[in-house]
């Protein structure tokens, strides 16, 4: 592996693990008597899962200045307001360049007692108009790094200590005039660096204009306030390394944070607030806590390997929207600057998987891969219309979607996201759920899932478990498990698993482990299985939802110890509602040379799924 490649994977995992990670209080010990020996199941932690309540509510941020004060015997002040950005390749970040206008921004105007004398927001092309009276000394014009309008609601702020916004300003007189033109207003992409501020918005701006023009049936976000101060690692927030730089998302809180460099350095570390990339990425956890819901567990995960579905699925459908309303195939993370040293972490062609990333092998193995998903949501889409200029990504040469003429409106996925998709009756959500519950039988029935090994279908993952049989299963074959479990997976140094670990990244969510969804309402007591072929143990583990895999708080019933043939478990006890039964082949000493077949029995009644 060559120094960028390990570069790249080691970003990834800390852009996206810090969202999930210290949201679900990994390491709190929950009994010394739970769970499987150590010897024979070495597993993670006990703790317990976290559930979340959604408050969108600021904490101390000044009130919005809305009212438009009308004067007589005024003067018409204009302006125009834009901002910088640095100018960014696979090669870095370059030149400071014009990043667009600060539009539907708030303004304020101050007198020079610093009392509020007018409110006003900025145009769809920074243009700025408001009253004052004549004749007035030491004003003061703010524009402000947020916006609560019908296009957007979002505040840029500083620290969760102040709350407080950025501003430029820009201070003035009025005489005797009718009008006073203020001229160009700039915020910078160096030195005091409001462009990242303003930038952050408008990213936020144009998502929310982007989900309006492909679906009818959104209007705007609810507001998000967003974390961001120049050389300011967001991670120190919550008790992390401050030698980590990350952007996250608070799930449940309607909070980003978004790196603005690492102990005061911009020049030679990393920040995210011109990687438009990242900042929609995390707004895109944001969209589906507020639109959809998020049933990922969290975890270790670099872009690169096989993981829990429903991890894959969460980070998979941020990659995508971050995509999806940029319009744009290119998803990059870089450093530094031309002052410094720069380069890039990732820049990612979707179309071309240029460079080669998470790529699947076995069929269904697509839905376990975040970037398989990322991929196949993304040649779904393409090519996607720009609102802000014209047609993009896709009319090119390397546009993968070219050879099955096919494109799935964005807008048809929108109102399956925030549908039944996002209903409370749903549980262990994950790509397969979604394209099963889209139901395009051409978008499935086409290559474009195929070329990622994608299964539009949940049978892989949450396969809803039946409480009675037929005919045709008792005469169905059983069926088939091949466990193929890697040795260890160590980061930094760590080793994190080890083959024969009920973790996500050491036991093969695909080939090691079939999951069923359980819907219990008390009308059978227990679930079997009976290995009809092959000499591997295989394991039976019932997690409540929502669960963790391995985490021992969250298996409620498990039948585990032992090389029996028949393994069972009794839901006597159980609260009626949703479970997901994990039948898992134990691999602690070594993977099996051969497939095992089994059935399932639901009380004596043997089902097939």
């Amino acid at each position: 592996m060559g120094k960028g490649q390990s570069l790249k994977i080691l970003k990834l995992v800390f852009i996206f693990f810090v969202f999930f990670a210290f949201t679900n209080y990994i390491g709190v010990a929950c009994g010394q008597n739970s769970g499987n020996p150590v010897s024979e199941y070495p597993t993670e932690s006990c703790y317990p899962t976290a559930t979340y309540t959604k408050n969108f509510a600021p904490s101390f941020e000044e009130p919005y200045c809305s009212s438009v004060i009308s004067y007589s015997n005024a003067v018409t002040v204009t302006a125009t307001a834009a901002f910088n950005v640095l100018e960014q390749s696979g090669i870095g970040f370059g030149n400071e360049i014009l990043g667009g206008p600060i539009a539907r921004a708030e303004i304020q105007v101050l007198d020079q007692n610093n009392n509020v004398i007018q409110c006003s927001e900025t145009g769809p092309n920074g243009e700025i108009s408001f009253l004052i009276p004549k004749n007035m000394a030491g004003l003061k014009l703010k524009i402000n790094s947020r916006a609560d309008n019908s296009f957007v609601k979002a505040s840029v702020l500083n620290s969760p200590s102040s709350d407080n916004f950025y501003s430029l300003i820009v201070n003035f007189n009025t005489s005797n005039n009718s009008t006073l033109d203020l001229g160009s207003i700039v915020a910078p992409a160096t030195d005091s660096l409001e462009g990242g501020a303003f930038n952050i918005l408008d990213n936020i701006l144009k998502a929310n204009e982007a989900l309006r023009y492909f679906s009818n049936s959104f209007s705007v976000a609810p507001k998000v306030i967003v974390y961001w101060q120049k050389g300011v690692n967001p991670y120190t927030y919550v008790g992390g390394s401050s030698t980590v730089g990350v952007s996250f998302y608070v799930i449940g809180s309607g909070r980003l944070y978004i790196l603005g460099g690492i102990n005061g350095d911009i020049d030679n570390s990393d920040f995210d607030h011109f990687d438009n990339s990242i900042i929609n990425h995390e707004y895109g956890h944001f969209i589906e806590d507020a639109f959809s819901k998020a049933d990922s567990p969290g975890g270790l995960h670099d872009g690169n390997h096989i993981i829990d579905a429903r991890l894959a699925w969460g980070e998979g459908w941020a990659n995508f929207f971050s995509s999806a309303i940029r319009a744009n195939k290119i998803y990059s993370d870089c450093y530094g600057t031309q002052s410094g040293s720069t380069g890039c972490f990732i820049y990612h062609n979707m179309d071309t998987n240029i460079p080669t990333i998470d790529v699947p092998n076995a069929a269904g193995e697509g839905n376990f891969r975040e970037f398989a998903i990322t991929r196949a949501l993304w040649d779904s889409v393409d090519p996607i219309r720009n609102i802000a200029s014209g047609p993009t990504s896709g009319a090119n040469p390397d546009f993968n979607n070219a050879q099955d003429n096919l494109t799935q409106p964005f807008g048809n996925f929108w109102d399956t996201f925030s549908g039944p998709f996002a209903s409370s009756s749903e549980a262990f959500r994950s790509v397969g759920k979604f394209l099963f519950m889209n139901n395009d039988s051409v978008l499935n029935s086409s290559s474009v899932f195929n070329a990622d090994k994608i299964l539009p279908n949940p049978k892989d993952f949450a396969q809803p478990l039946p409480t009675t049989g037929d005919a045709a299963c008792d005469a169905s074959a059983a069926t088939q498990i091949f466990a193929n479990d890697i040795s260890s997976y160590s980061f930094n140094g760590a080793t994190i698993c080890q083959r024969g670990n009920l973790h996500h990244f050491c036991s093969n969510q695909l080939a090691s482990n079939d999951f069923y969804e359980v819907n219990y309402d008390g009308s059978f007591s227990t679930i079997s299985i009976s290995r009809t072929s092959g000499s591997a143990e295989l394991d039976m583990y019932l997690y409540k939802n929502p669960y963790v895999f391995g985490n021992q708080c969250d298996i409620v019933k498990q039948s585990a110890l032992g090389l029996s043939s028949d393994k069972s478990i009794s839901l006597s006890g159980l609260a009626y509602g949703k479970y997901m039964l994990n039948i898992n082949v134990y691999t602690g000493n070594g993977n099996p040379t051969s497939p095992s077949g089994y059935k399932i029995f639901v009380d004596s009644v043997r089902v097939c799924p």
